[in-house]
């Protein structure tokens, strides 16, 4: 593996991370959001 591609990886790694950790903070609040709007409804009904 050559040094270009190596520090394509890096960087490909390093920004996928950076990402991940805010996919990872969105799904959380969306499920956590659904999951209190569901409790809610059933209460209700």
């Amino acid at each position: 593996m050559n040094d270009s591609t190596r520090d394509l990886l890096r960087w490909f790694f390093r920004v996928d991370f950076s990402d991940w950790t805010n996919y990872a903070a969105m799904i959380l609040t969306g499920f956590l959001l659904y999951w209190g709007v569901r409790t809610i409804i059933s209460t209700v009904a």
